[in-house]
């Protein structure tokens, strides 16, 4: 089964993206879930998300910025390392591949056979579908990017319900990362960045609604909400012994709650809430062919009405080659979380990298459990490793 996000769901994130704001109701089971990260992973989906211990490349960015530049000595190497050109990523559910094929046959929006893929959440097919496109350079421990991020999904709120909930958001703008190491790289700290521009609209529509012409026209032309924010994203790492490279981790994403001010009165700003993650990780060398690292991960400590058993998580990865991470010319990983497991798959050739998974998410509304699979593809040019 394909699994690629074409081109034209930016056209129905638009579409969504309009409609006016409303809140999900209180007898809700299931909601349209977005992704908290500025742009999808698939090594972090891959192995449920638990990599602040071992993130490295792009990912190092949100997950745990002190891994800017690298965690582990690779000997001289050039002052621009990494030089993404482009860093493609996309992620779908199983339900979304339906709707790909419909945006890519039908070219007007208003078209029935699109209308019917978004009304198909009603009947329990929820729809997800994100494209983040990231081009970056990192220069020894610092990294500049732009990130252009957009996403939708769309859940009716419970089995008995014609109300659907739709959830959609776009955000854009540059960033900036760096990372202080001591010499040994047994310690570092990291801070990360970014400028965005988001429009996003969280809805509950009636069924009725969507699926009368001039209703649904009138709800799409009204209502997109624009704000703007500064996210900051905080991180250290202890390695404590150069034997199977214990490492200890703190990540504090969203530092002091990130607020995104709305660009019209008329809205309330948006907060994201402060996400503290606390990790341990085991790396040891396989000989010089390959590293086998596991991960052990509690986020969201900040959190007090969160369930315990959402907050853990654990991950697994098996690399073949002397690269570490990210940069391993093959990599086998998995992971659990409350949602349950997840999986992956990465290569790197040359200038090319290319990673894919399967993951669980929880689309369950506060402690509820309602389980979705999805889907992520990262493609990625490192043009300095020409």
């Amino acid at each position: 089964m394909k699994y690629t996000l074409r081109i034209n769901f930016i056209g129905l994130v638009w579409l969504t993206a309009s409609i006016s704001h409303a809140q999900t109701s209180e007898s809700a089971v299931q909601r349209a879930l977005l992704d908290d990260a500025p742009w999808s992973s698939a090594r972090a989906s891959a192995m449920a998300g638990a990599i602040s211990p071992i993130a490295n490349g792009i990912d190092a960015a949100y997950y745990n910025p002190a891994a800017i530049g690298g965690i582990r000595s690779q000997g001289s190497r050039p002052a621009i390392h990494r030089l993404y050109f482009p860093y493609f990523a996309a992620a779908v559910n199983e339900d979304t591949v339906k709707l790909n094929d419909d945006l890519s046959n039908a070219g007007d929006l208003n078209d029935p056979a699109i209308v019917e893929q978004i009304l198909r959440a009603r009947d329990g097919n929820r729809q997800y579908g994100r494209l983040s496109v990231i081009p970056s350079i990192t220069f020894w421990r610092t990294m500049l990017s732009f990130v252009y991020d957009t996403q939708m999904a769309a859940a009716s709120i419970d089995e008995s319900s014609d109300e659907i909930d739709v959830h959609s958001r776009t955000e854009f703008g540059p960033s900036l990362g760096f990372s202080f190491a001591t010499n040994d790289r047994t310690f570092a700290l990291g801070l990360y960045l970014a400028y965005l521009e988001r429009e996003e609209i969280q809805t509950t529509l009636p069924f009725a609604t969507l699926n009368d012409p001039d209703l649904r026209k009138s709800a799409f032309k009204d209502g997109k909400a624009k704000y703007t924010g500064m996210p900051i994203h905080l991180g250290t790492l202890w390695t404590i012994s150069k034997k199977w490279n214990p490492t200890l981790s703190l990540a504090f994403r969203n530092v002091g709650t990130t607020k995104f001010r709305a660009s019209d009165t008329n809205n309330e700003d948006l907060e994201v809430e402060e996400d503290m993650t606390l990790g341990f990780g085991l790396s040891p060398a396989l000989g010089k062919w390959g590293f086998l690292s596991f991960t052990l991960e509690a986020s969201r400590l900040t959190d007090s009405d969160l369930a315990t058993a959402k907050k853990l998580r654990t991950g697994l990865e098996f690399s073949v080659g002397d690269r570490f991470g990210s940069d391993a010319g093959l990599s086998l990983r998995s992971g659990y979380n409350n949602a349950g497991l997840s999986y992956g798959l990465g290569f790197n050739l040359g200038i090319l990298g290319l990673n894919g998974s399967s993951f669980a998410e929880d689309v369950g509304v506060n402690n509820k459990r309602v389980i979705e699979r999805r889907y992520v593809v990262n493609f990625a040019v490192n043009v300095a490793d020409f």
